[in-house]
């Protein structure tokens, strides 16, 4: 019961880290994380998510699923955030010689 119960505590921690940066992103519909950053983080909470279902640990698949979700949204605003500049930054002109 011990290893379930602190199983649950970091569950909590981790969820819990994400979900001001979440709430920000939602707000302000940007996000200025790597996106490569999170497309690591959102390809390892898939395969540990199934990892977890796979020898049936439940603290283990909710919370890489919950931080896989909340890491694609934040994934997604990040691809649209840096889309989004990169389109609007000019051109710098090359010197001509």
């Amino acid at each position: 019961m011990a290893d379930v119960t602190l199983g649950l505590i970091g569950l909590g921690c981790l969820i819990l880290a994400w979900i001001p940066q979440t709430l920000d992103t939602l707000r302000t519909k940007t996000n200025r994380m790597n996106p490569n950053f999170a497309f690591l983080y959102l390809i390892g909470c898939i395969v540990l998510t199934y990892y977890a279902w796979m020898i049936g640990d439940v603290v283990f698949m909710l919370l890489n699923g919950g931080a896989g979700l909340l890491s694609l949204l934040n994934l997604y605003y990040s691809w649209k955030t840096f889309r989004e500049e990169a389109v609007g930054k000019p051109r710098t002109k090359r010197k001509r010689r």
